[in-house]
């Protein structure tokens, strides 16, 4: 059997060593924040004053505790105009309202606060700095990573391809596995020199479609050819990842071994189309990736949780409930996690004990 039904110090080490590494997790939440700032923007100008002249009175830089902070953070956001009167910097009272959460441990209230500051500060980049030093300090690289592609993506669906590469190449200075991102970064930066030098390609490929339509019979057979091979390139799929980038490597080559035709702007005009699509598809499906990702470890998580909580209550004697916590434990693994087999020989032995117990 696999379990010693008599408690040992061996079990008891490896379960506090589990206990050990699981991390706590941190919840960032900004519903509450958004609420609080929309209900002080409905306050009439008089009621804004009074709170303002209070909390003023209250607050001494370095030494105001968290409520005062946080009163005058909702305030200056919600009533900015009433912040700027009175010359409250909302930046600064935000970071002292984060510093001051994030020593009372609410991380993810800490982290909410200096997101919202930096999107209502875009230009002021040291927030966003700020706001993943937190992040990273507690850990939350994947989140980070998650909102970096949040801001790449807003910026892309706009058509600010170059405002969108610096993000992305943050999430490389996190995770230098990202070869997606890479590519990505690659793709984009080649579409825009692409498009600053299409005017000059236009007028020379508009010369070279003349040259070609007054040429022979020969060069008019070479362009019927040439169409007949471009019509039989695969089909543009909108949409479908696997077909456009199919379509984009087959245009590649055709325009390589095709320099010279009088339909060759549209190819390239094409080409530039399809790299920015193929790479809004690519981070679609390396957010689905990331998403699977952290799926998979929240699953590992409960299963070793459950594995655990199985081997304490079979060292209490209490097996019954050993026994579900096992099999919860199978349910929630992957096929290939190296504890299952374990924990199957383990739900074996106990249903064997408990039937025995009961003849």
């Amino acid at each position: 059997m696999g379990v010693a039904l008599p408690p040992t110090v061996k079990l008891q080490e490896d379960i506090s060593a589990l206990e050990a590494a699981t991390p706590t997790p941190v919840t960032i939440t900004s519903g509450h924040l958004e609420e609080k700032i929309q209900e002080i923007a409905g306050y009439d100008r008089k009621t804004a004053e009074k709170c303002v002249h209070a909390l003023l009175e209250s607050y001494v830089e370095e030494e105001t505790d968290v409520e005062i902070l946080e009163s005058l953070f909702y305030l200056g956001l919600g009533q900015p105009k009433l912040a700027e009167r009175f010359e409250v910097s909302i930046p600064e009272i935000g970071r002292d309202l984060a510093a001051g959460l994030e020593r009372d441990g609410e991380i993810g209230k800490a982290i909410a606060v200096l997101q919202k500051l930096s999107d209502s500060y875009p230009e002021n980049r040291a927030l966003e700095r700020e706001v993943a030093a937190v992040m990273r300090r507690h850990g939350l690289t994947s989140e980070l990573v998650d909102r970096y592609l949040d801001r790449a993506k807003d910026l892309l669906e706009k058509g600010r391809t170059m405002e969108a590469i610096p993000w992305l190449q943050e999430i490389l200075l996190i995770d230098r596995s990202r070869r997606d991102v890479a590519r990505l970064i690659r793709d984009l930066r080649y579409q825009d020199v692409e498009s600053a030098a299409r005017s000059k390609r236009r007028w020379r490929l508009s010369a070279l479609a003349l040259l070609v339509s007054a040429a022979a019979s020969v060069l008019i057979l070479r362009e019927l050819k040439i169409y007949q091979a471009y019509g039989e390139l695969p089909a543009r799929s909108n949409g479908v990842l696997g077909p456009m980038r199919e379509r984009l490597y087959e245009l590649e080559d055709f325009a390589e071994e095709n320099p010279i035709w009088h339909r060759s702007f549209f190819i390239r005009t094409e080409m530039a189309d399809l790299r920015a699509e193929v790479g809004r598809l690519e981070l679609a499906a390396a957010e689905q990736e990331t998403q699977a990702t952290q799926l998979a470890r929240q699953r590992l998580m409960q299963a070793q949780t459950a594995r655990e909580r199985g081997l304490a209550y079979a060292e209490a004697g209490d097996f019954e409930t050993a026994l579900a916590r096992f099999k919860d434990a199978l349910a929630w693994s992957d096929p290939d996690w190296t504890e299952r087999e374990q924990i199957a020989n383990d739900i074996a032995a106990i249903t064997e004990w408990l039937e025995g117990q009961k003849q």
